[in-house]
């Protein structure tokens, strides 16, 4: 009926715990479904065999070793056993509801997601007991939350050969899942949000397998990564950009007042990526009064998070570009002033970078970092090394260092900072080296002996 593959973390501690129950799950659903892990990571292997999945270890991976979902989609595709297939997170646990919506699905290509459920699961679920799924349902309707419809799914049910071209996307990172739903809708395909119907328990956990933790998975290297390859704002699509809800009754056109709102962004947010493609090709020509002008008719339609970020980098680089720099400053305190969470700021200090408004960025930065509340501290390691990054650029070396240093000590695992620490003690060895070899071939040169003046002849005596 329906193949599931996922891609696992090493299984150890609780980690381990969480992925046996999901998998687990998905396999006592039966009605012909299969099982495949995808990846060679520590206890994948053994732990496809002891649960009776199927298993491919190989899969493409990017420079800081994480799966990326082209390829898992490619592998687990080229093998799976049912055309309707289910990429989900190794820590989603489902029961017989699921399959129940899954058995409504036309034979078409689609989109079929749902809302999670947050909860604690503590230890190994006894799925010996035959009440299990009873037991399960009673214990996340009591205790679970389950997720906003801002976020994006941890489940995507759809036609294997339907996707022609996926980006590289690192998996556990920002911005896939959001991708998927945006790339449905941009190709025609119903998107299903089935939340009403179907209870995906999410084994709440930490996320110490990214480097910088839960800041790491969305503001972190492969994140920015990630957000680049989903263009057209793709990374903004969630629940609310369905085009059907599936109900008891069956499915119906999502007609709610929160997405007919949503649909209206849809058309404001056309318009304003209209504006900004205008302002950059009158940037590209030099015309920066005009480039200015079309930014701040785009105003207008910047009414979401996104959106406004994007307004305030285009208003950012043209103020800049036209030699405005007071404006642009006064802009950016008008920013913070509008939002002054932790978060705003860095992100607003991120596109100051960006631009190479490096003074803007260092202010921002800091404000972080001397940020007293909870809501920065997860962020301060990363201003830290932002910090360290500008420093650098501006050739401030031993600045640089101290930031770097700092990161690193409230962020031991911050793989950006190390190689920067890495880079900069490497060119302070590499000018040490230079004036090591200049001495030796001073001191390798002979002496010269002072040449003795000769009397010119008409000199006096």
């Amino acid at each position: 009926m329906l193949t599931f593959f996922t891609t696992c973390k090493p299984f150890r501690g609780a980690a381990a715990v969480a992925q046996r129950n999901a998998i687990r799950s998905w396999l006592k659903l039966g009605r012909g479904c299969e099982v495949i892990l995808v990846g060679d990571d520590e206890g994948t292997a053994e732990a496809a065999r002891e649960l009776g999945a199927r298993h491919i270890a190989d899969v493409r991976r990017n420079d800081y070793g994480t799966p990326l979902l082209d390829s898992v989609v490619e592998q687990a595709g080229a093998i799976a056993r049912h055309d309707l297939v289910c990429y989900i997170n190794a820590d989603i646990m489902l029961m017989g509801d699921f399959l129940d919506a899954v058995a409504r699905l036309e034979p078409e290509r689609l989109l079929m997601i749902s809302r999670r459920w947050n909860v604690t699961i503590n230890g190994r679920w006894d799925f010996d007991d035959p009440a299990w799924e009873q037991k399960l349902r009673e214990h996340t309707l009591a205790h679970g939350v389950q997720k906003s419809p801002h976020g994006g799914p941890d489940y995507f049910v759809f036609q294997r050969y339907q996707w022609p071209e996926i980006p590289p996307f690192a998996l556990g990172r920002t911005a896939f899942d959001n991708w998927l739903v945006y790339a449905a809708v941009a190709r025609g395909f119903p998107v299903i949000d089935a939340s009403s119907c179907v209870i995906a328990v999410h084994q709440n956990h930490d996320c110490g397998h990214v480097d910088g933790g839960w800041h790491g998975a969305w503001f972190g290297n492969e994140a920015e990564r990630n957000r680049a390859l989903a263009a057209d704002g793709a990374d903004t699509y969630t629940f609310l950009d369905a085009t059907h809800l599936m109900t008891a009754n069956g499915l119906k056109p999502a007609m709610s007042p929160a997405h007919m709102a949503r649909r209206h962004e849809r058309r404001q947010a056309k318009w304003f990526d209209r504006q900004l493609f205008l302002a950059n090709a009158l940037h590209e020509l030099g015309r920066h009064d005009d480039e200015l002008a079309a930014v701040q008719q785009a105003a207008r339609a910047a009414t979401t998070p996104d959106s406004l970020g994007r307004y305030a980098r285009a208003t950012l680089r043209a103020l800049l570009a036209a030699g405005r720099a007071d404006e642009a400053a006064k802009l950016v305190s008008e920013l913070v002033a509008s939002d002054p969470s932790p978060l705003a700021a860095y992100r607003l200090a991120s596109i100051c970078e960006e631009l190479h408004a490096f003074d803007l960025a260092a202010a921002l930065f800091r404000a972080v970092i001397t940020d007293e509340g909870h809501d920065a501290t997860g962020l301060k390691a990363g201003a830290q090394y932002h910090l360290a990054q500008i420093a650098a650029e501006t050739g401030d070396r031993q600045a640089a260092r101290q930031h770097a240093q700092t990161c690193l000590a409230e962020n031991p695992q911050h793989g950006a900072a190390r190689s920067l620490l890495d880079e900069l003690d490497g060119e302070t060895n590499e000018a040490a080296d230079e004036l090591v070899e200049m001495v030796k071939s001073l001191q390798s040169e002979p002496a010269r002996a002072p040449r003795a003046s000769t009397p010119r002849a008409d000199a006096p005596d």
